[in-house]
């Protein structure tokens, strides 16, 4: 038992200042970020429109995340991260009080678009500048941080909203726009002015000493790897529409049921993804990418082999443990491949991969529960999680055959 502690605590050690105050921000950014969660059973349920309908909302949000994603990531590189968290906070909360006194579908539609741009060019600022803040052997370490925090905040804001939604569903955009609008005020007095400059050396393992910047959209690796995180965000991206309406429809859960599995699912988080990066910091990446992908993809696709509410916690903790090895580590892998001074494109660029799965996966997945049943959906998601591995394997094993600096990926 004191082994474990001792290993539990080893994962937060050494671990910069600044990092822990990004993650602060984040913890109270996500402590009130359940609309997006809660917005397709919102509109079903309480406005009365379709599944299709709920994915067009849910679509505009993903191209406000895309458009999000570029100004973020390159506003990052020329103001830095700390004001572009600022205004993105800021300018995410007004947007999301708003959105709560809308019922035209077309308004609805427009707005989320705008909470999009706003809030989500969030995370390529704050992804940026923990890269930067971190030395490379703790980057994992960091973005796990981060992570912690945004499942801390996850596991207090769906299970209190599943409660709110039962009272009235105003009172989540009140609670998403307030904690955005705080965590602005937190950025402003305790967040220092993180940005490149040319005394910050690249040690980058997977970039090539000081070689001039390329852009992401011209790395081969990156789009080969990114494509196959486009597959897995898509499936996860059923999270936030076909899950949670399955859920409730097939399942018979109710809504803070619902809350519940979410807050287990961030407490699992919470519990074990910094010690297993901290044991896994000098393993392959691709491989344990890989795997990830392979239990997000099998998580979802063994939802329709039972059924009942244990049997639901089950496939959480699947996809669960799958999340965990695959996302921080694909922000790792991905950022390591930047040249210092454009870090920021990097991780826009990946922030805009994860925006284009909203865009394209979740009217697809509406679309294929619509027409063919929630149970064609889950077997497509694992399907696809089973290609996403054997793509990041193909990855793995070409370069360290054929490239010998690729032998560490």
């Amino acid at each position: 038992m004191k082994h474990l502690l001792n290993h539990y605590a080893a994962a937060y050690r050494g671990l910069p200042r600044e990092a822990w105050i990004l993650s602060i921000i984040l913890l109270i950014n996500r402590s009130g970020s359940i609309v997006l969660f809660f917005m397709s059973l919102y509109l079903t349920q309480k406005l009365g429109y379709t599944v299709n309908d709920a994915g067009t909302v849910l679509s505009s949000y993903g191209l406000g995340m895309m458009a999000g994603a570029f100004l973020g990531g390159n506003l990052t590189d020329r103001i830095g991260a700390k004001y572009v968290q600022l205004f993105a906070l800021l300018f995410g909360g007004i947007c999301f009080l708003i959105l709560g006194f809308l019922s035209d579908l077309s308004l609805i539609i427009i707005m989320m678009f705008f909470a999009a741009l706003t809030g989500e060019s969030l995370r390529p600022a704050n992804a940026a500048a923990i890269i930067h803040v971190c030395p490379p052997e703790k980057r994992a370490r960091g973005f796990g941080l981060s992570r912690l925090a945004i499942n801390l905040g996850v596991s207090i804001g769906p299970a209190i909203g599943g409660f709110l939604a039962t009272v009235d569903y105003l009172l989540l955009f009140w609670l998403d726009g307030f904690t955005c609008i705080l965590a602005s005020v937190f950025v402003w007095y305790f967040l220092p002015d993180i940005r490149h400059t040319a005394s910050s050396p690249l040690t980058d393992a997977t970039t090539e000493g000081n070689k001039p910047p390329t852009p992401p959209w011209r790395d081969p690796i990156v789009l080969m790897v990114l494509f196959l995180s486009f597959l897995c965000s898509g499936i996860f991206r059923q999270l936030y529409n076909t899950w949670p309406i399955y859920v409730r429809v097939i399942e018979h859960l109710r809504e803070d049921q619902i809350g519940l599995l979410m807050a287990f699912n961030a407490v699992l988080v919470i519990l074990i993804e910094m010690p297993l990066l901290h044991y896994l910091e000098r393993k392959s990446q691709l491989i344990i990418i890989a795997i990830g992908a392979l239990l997000i993809g099998g998580g979802f696709g063994m939802m329709p082999l039972s059924s009942g509410i244990y049997f639901i916690v089950f496939t959480v903790f699947i996809w669960t443990i799958g999340e965990i090895l695959f996302f921080p580590l694909l922000g790792v892998f991905v950022a390591g491949r930047a040249h210092g001074s454009n870090r920021g494109q990097y991780m826009g660029f990946f922030t805009f991969t994860l925006a284009l799965a909203m865009v394209v996966m979740t009217p697809a997945g509406s679309w294929v529960y619509d027409s063919y049943g929630p149970d064609v959906l889950w077997y497509i998601t694992g399907g696809m999680g089973l290609f996403s591995m054997l793509g990041y394997l193909a990855i793995h094993f070409w370069f360290r055959i054929n490239r010998k600096e690729f032998a560490k990926l």
